[in-house]
């Protein structure tokens, strides 16, 4: 296998070894795209196939993006027209957004902007109407000169809407809104409360797990799966993955420092795609969470009636220059349907309470009794036991006072003078005392 170079240019050559390539299925009649990975040893090797070419080319170049960003450090230079380029006008509950927006990179889809996001509760953006007029109105620029065209292919943004203390996971999560429309966001929220220990497995905090979450934000079950993936990546394969944060004093994968890192990470890659992971295991859900339920319409924007003033009042305020014609606006509304919450609460299907009702409505329907009744039943049980208890007593009693215990002496007398000649052993036995002497034995002889 040829490593990876970098030349005196500065530029990348990639390893021309892992190439796109046909792959017949067992039975050979179809074929597959993909492209081959072997371990360090080039033993054991696997296929990375796809039905699709598309879906191939993507991944392919997906592999060869990672080993050549994991080489270069990461220097986060955010401008500071980065809001302005992209953000043209931003109005929230009919007044105009703060600027203290939040950035992140993503691997994927280059610089993010959060609204309204990780903030202290009294500083966070509220709204006391819903309709579209009390919510958040953006105006974006999706200018597509620095998209990177097969990572994303999709043209527009990518939006996503989640509670202000979590991550935001644009891989996983979020919707494409397109350059030349329209989208309105409905939102309802809901707040699922489930039982913990001992009805179910899940998490307050995450702070019962086997693991420290690589995320500095709340729990969720797919930061815990992303943290928990690269604890095994680095236990099996020696490196992480590019696209989740790192442990500290970990780097991550590239084939020129692990040259069968693909081969190990595709194969525990797939187990997380199927479900068959242990990482499952070790993230349970929430016990508390915030899910937003959305309803999404667009339609084109601007119309061509309203385009021409509309991009001269943009031009006017923010320096837009148009480069076509409405395929580099977008408009996003978001807003609250209702600003009711609705709550889902996990109870206990049988209760304590609900146990003795059920046991004493089953008793008195299969033995015509109530709860009163077993008290006197138990109550006359315990009365009887009593009774027979003082009974033997008292006959254990009489029975010891007519059988008492006598302590018989023998001794020995020499001759008729009555002297005592010795004393044998003592023997203790038992005499039945006589109720009665007879009166002539009392009489001398």
């Amino acid at each position: 296998m040829d490593n990876i170079t970098v030349a005196d240019d500065g530029i990348f050559h990639l390893d021309t070894s892992i190439t796109l390539t046909k792959i017949k299925t067992d039975d050979g009649t179809r074929e597959k795209v993909g492209f081959k990975l072997c371990n360090s040893t080039g033993g054991d090797c696997y296929y990375r196939s796809f039905w699709s070419a598309l879906d191939a080319f993507h991944e392919w170049y997906k592999f060869h993006f990672m080993n050549i960003m994991s080489e270069i450090p990461l220097v986060l230079e955010i401008p500071e027209n980065l809001v302005q380029k992209f953000v043209l006008t931003c109005d929230f509950n009919r007044h105009m957004c703060s600027s203290d927006f939040s950035h992140f990179h993503h691997p994927t889809y280059g610089s993010c902007i959060t609204l309204n996001g990780n903030r202290s509760q009294s500083k966070l953006w509220t709204t006391v109407q819903p309709g579209k007029m009390y919510g958040l109105s953006l105006t974006l620029k999706t200018d597509q000169n620095d998209n990177m065209p097969i990572l994303s292919s999709a043209a527009g943004a990518k939006v996503m809407i989640h509670s202000p203390n979590q991550s935001p996971l644009a891989e996983h999560e979020g919707f494409d809104i397109w350059p030349g429309t329209e989208t309105s966001i409905s939102i309802r929220q809901d707040q699922v409360n489930r039982l913990a220990e001992p009805y179910s497995e899940c998490t307050f905090d995450g702070s019962n797990l086997d693991f420290q979450l690589l995320y500095n934000s709340s729990y969720t079950q797919q930061t815990c799966l992303q943290s928990c993936f690269q604890y095994k990546m680095n236990e099996t394969c020696g490196c992480g993955y590019y696209f989740y944060p790192v442990l500290p004093g970990m780097e991550h994968c590239n084939y020129n420092k692990h040259p069968g890192w693909g081969h190990c990470f595709y194969k525990l890659y797939e187990k997380l795609l199927d479900h068959r992971h242990s990482c499952f295991d070790m993230c349970p859900k929430q016990c508390s969470e915030t899910m937003y339920q959305l309803s999404a319409g667009s339609a084109k924007w601007p119309t061509s009636v309203s385009e021409e003033w509309i991009t001269k009042l943009l031009a006017n305020q923010t320096g837009y220059n148009r480069t076509s014609k409405r395929n580099d606006l977008a408009k996003l509304n978001v807003y609250f349907q209702e600003l009711s919450l609705r709550s889902f609460d996990a109870t206990p299907a049988v209760d304590i309470h609900n146990l003795l009702s059920t046991m004493g409505s089953q008793w008195s329907f299969w033995f015509g009794s109530s709860v009163l009744s077993v008290a006197e039943i138990a109550e006359l049980v315990f009365d009887v036991a009593a009774m027979l208890i003082i009974v033997g007593y008292r006959k254990y009693g009489r029975k010891k006072d007519e059988n008492p215990n006598v302590n018989v002496y023998v001794i020995q007398t020499d001759g008729m003078n009555g002297t005592n000649g010795g004393t044998l052993p003592t023997s203790q036995v038992q005499e039945k005392p006589r109720c009665s002497e007879d009166k002539n034995d009392s009489q001398p002889a």
